[in-house]
C-alpha cells in the first residue's frame, strides 16, 4: 500500500509533501497557482506578411566563331544570348502584437490551448518547398509561451502567447535571414562588346540585384521570366552586339513578381492565468 506524508525542516523551514517515493510538492522550488477563471478568446486574426520584395537579374551572351579556310568566304558566327530573373525577399525582422486582455494582479504566466486555422497561405513555393503549417490545425493543442508556425530556407514564423507590459498578448514574429551571395558580379568576357566584337569564341555574363540583395525564393525557366535567342551571322569583321534579353535590351525578362508569401491565421485561445512564488 502506497502511503504519503509531509515534513517540515525546523532549520530551513522547508515543507515537503510526498506520496510513496515521489515528491508531490516542496517549498524548495517555485510554487505555482492557476487562477480559477477560464479565459476564452475566439477568431483572433494573426498575419505573417509577405516579406520585402526584390529581384536578381542575370544575363549570358555567347559568340562561337567558326573557321573557314577560304579567304573569299566569310566566317560564320553562331551567337546566342539569354536572360532571366530570380525573385527574392530581403532580410527582415517583423513583430506584431495584439492585446487580448489585461492580466490579473500578480499573474505572470498563462497556461492554455490554441486552435488554429490558416485562412490564407502563400501563392508559390519558397525556394522550391511549401511553407506549410507546422502546428496541427482545427484542434485544441496545448500552448505555453511560443511555437513555430512555418519555416523554410532562411525564413521562420512563430506565434507567442505571453504576458507583456501587464497584458496577455498574441504576437506574430517573422524573420528572413541574410541574402544569397554572388548577387552582383560579372564573369567571363565581359562586357557584351568583348563577347561579340572580338575575334575568337567568347562567352560572359552578369548578375545584378535591383535595390538590395536578398534570398532567392522563386524563379521560372519559362517566358516572360526567362528568355533566350540565337542567330547566325556571316562576317569576317566584328559583328554587332547581340543583347536582346539584357535589362536594357529590346526584350528583357519580366521583373514583375507574381509571388505573395503572406499567411493569415484565425486563432482561438482558452486557458488560465497563473502566479509563481
Amino acid at each position: 500500500m502506497t502511503t504519503g506524508g509531509y515534513e517540515i525542516d525546523p532549520e530551513t523551514g522547508r515543507l515537503t509533501i510526498w506520496y510513496g517515493t515521489r515528491t508531490v510538492q516542496t517549498t524548495g522550488g517555485t510554487l505555482v497557482c492557476l487562477l480559477p477563471t477560464l479565459r476564452q478568446f475566439t477568431g483572433k486574426t494573426v498575419v505573417f506578411p509577405d516579406p520585402p520584395k526584390d529581384w536578381i537579374r542575370w544575363w549570358r551572351g555567347k559568340d562561337d566563331r567558326g573557321f573557314n579556310p577560304s579567304p573569299t568566304e566569310p566566317d560564320s558566327h553562331l551567337q546566342s544570348n539569354a536572360g532571366g530573373v530570380f525573385f527574392t525577399r530581403t532580410p527582415q525582422e517583423f513583430e506584431d502584437s495584439q492585446v487580448l486582455m489585461p492580466a490579473p494582479d500578480g499573474a505572470d504566466f498563462f497556461v492554455g490551448w490554441v486552435r488554429l486555422s490558416r485562412t490564407s497561405g502563400p501563392s508559390h513555393q519558397w525556394s522550391q518547398r511549401d511553407l506549410s503549417p507546422l502546428q496541427k490545425l482545427g484542434a485544441w493543442i496545448p500552448w505555453i509561451g511560443s511555437g513555430k508556425m512555418e519555416a523554410g530556407l532562411n525564413i521562420v514564423r512563430a506565434l507567442h502567447l505571453v504576458i507583456e507590459g501587464g497584458n496577455l498578448v498574441l504576437v506574430a514574429e517573422q524573420t528572413v535571414g541574410p541574402p544569397t551571395g554572388g548577387a552582383s558580379h560579372t564573369w567571363g568576357d565581359w562586357p557584351a562588346s568583348s563577347i561579340f566584337n572580338t575575334a575568337g569564341d567568347n562567352e560572359g555574363g552578369s548578375f545584378e540585384f535591383n535595390v538590395a540583395a536578398g534570398q532567392i525564393v522563386w524563379w521560372s525557366t519559362s517566358s516572360p521570366y526567362q528568355k533566350s535567342s540565337a542567330r547566325v551571322i556571316d562576317t569576317d569583321g566584328n559583328p554587332p552586339d547581340f543583347t536582346t534579353h539584357q535589362g536594357t535590351g529590346i526584350d528583357p525578362p519580366s521583373t514583375t513578381d507574381p509571388t505573395n508569401y503572406q499567411s493569415i491565421y484565425s486563432v482561438d485561445v482558452r486557458g488560465y492565468f497563473g502566479r509563481r512564488s
